[in-house]
């Protein structure tokens, strides 16, 4: 083969890979760059053409410092391949591959952002369908139950008034309380299952109200510091933050036997900053990822693209930390 046959063969393997609809970079085994098409620097966020970038170290790029780090890890450490799922780089979402090629390595970028937004996008909606469940349940019990309850109490009242018999009075209001109680439980779940002040004013007014229902029972004090005002978040975000900690408090209530817990929600830039602590027991962070609540929180979280971290030891209690981007 002649060497215009070979300069042919060369430009016409440039031009497929410029052409690829997925970014690849190969890399030899000191790190610095050989071929990258140009939607491997589209879809990692670097100015410039291809040419600036050849023979140049991919660790002096000005990329994620996860993705960095893997790539260092492959060529000088373990020397093992490596896939990175969902890599957030300037509001993209990408997966990595990399390869051992002879003594360097072959890096396939792939851009999942519209799969990422879709799958958020339908996490959103399941979850809004949910709270439209769970408002419409409220609003039955509310409206529907409670009334007929309290006309039955009225009813047995009334009859109560027209008995002389002792041991048949004492019957009749025994059923009466027992009618209250049930009433008292319905208000209860329906104001559980949708907060008033929460739909009414806004997530700072409903969690000053739980935290005082908390306080009320004298068991543990709550805590509740905010720099935030009502309404000023989405309503589904919102509504997603008060289910958040409202799963948190249900979990320290339940296993941590603490006597505290402090509840922190601040905006601070363009970030929701979230924190709950109790100073119990503790717990075992990995097979408190196997339960129902945790597994929600995460769903959650991560439907905002957000962060959630758990912290415990044996005997020094749980702190749970959230980190939720908002728009500016």
């Amino acid at each position: 083969m002649s060497m215009q046959d070979n300069q042919q063969a060369l430009d016409f393997f440039h031009s497929l890979i410029t052409e690829l609809p997925f970014g690849i970079i190969t890399i030899n085994s000191e790190g610095l760059v050989t071929l990258m098409n140009t939607n491997s620097l589209l879809f990692l966020g670097l100015e410039g053409s291809t040419d600036m970038y050849e023979e140049t170290n991919i660790l002096s790029f000005d990329i994620s410092r996860k993705l960095k780090n893997r790539i260092k890890s492959c060529l000088f450490v373990e020397k093992n391949p490596f896939h990175l799922k969902a890599l957030s780089i300037k509001n993209r979402f990408l997966n990595v591959y990399a390869k051992r090629l002879l003594d360097g390595l072959v890096i396939n970028i792939i851009d999942v952002t519209e799969n990422i937004q879709m799958r958020d996008q339908a996490t959103q909606s399941l979850l809004f369908g949910q709270e439209s469940e769970r408002k419409r349940l409220a609003k039955e019990m509310h409206d529907g139950i409670g009334p007929a309850l309290s006309l039955i109490r009225l009813q047995v009242d009334a009859v109560n008034r027209k008995i002389d018999t002792e041991d048949i009075t004492q019957q009749l209001n025994n059923i009466i309380e027992l009618i209250s109680n049930v009433a008292l439980d319905i208000r209860q779940i329906s104001h559980a299952l949708m907060p008033g002040s929460l739909i009414d004013f806004g997530v700072v007014s409903a969690l000053n109200n739980l935290v005082k229902q908390l306080n009320d029972s004298e068991s543990f004090d709550v805590f509740f510091d905010t720099n935030m005002k009502d309404n000023s978040l989405p309503k589904n975000l919102e509504l997603n933050i008060y289910r958040i900690i409202q799963e948190l408090l249900n979990n320290a209530i339940k296993y941590s036997n603490c006597t505290e817990i402090q509840i922190q929600l601040h905006q601070l830039n363009h970030a929701i900053q979230l924190s709950v602590y109790d100073n119990g027991v503790g717990m075992d962070i990995e097979k408190s990822r196997e339960g129902i609540g945790i597994n929600n929180i995460h769903t959650r979280v991560k439907s905002f693209r957000g962060v959630f971290e758990i912290d415990s030891q044996p005997g020094h209690g749980v702190n749970a930390n959230i980190s939720i981007p908002i728009k500016k």
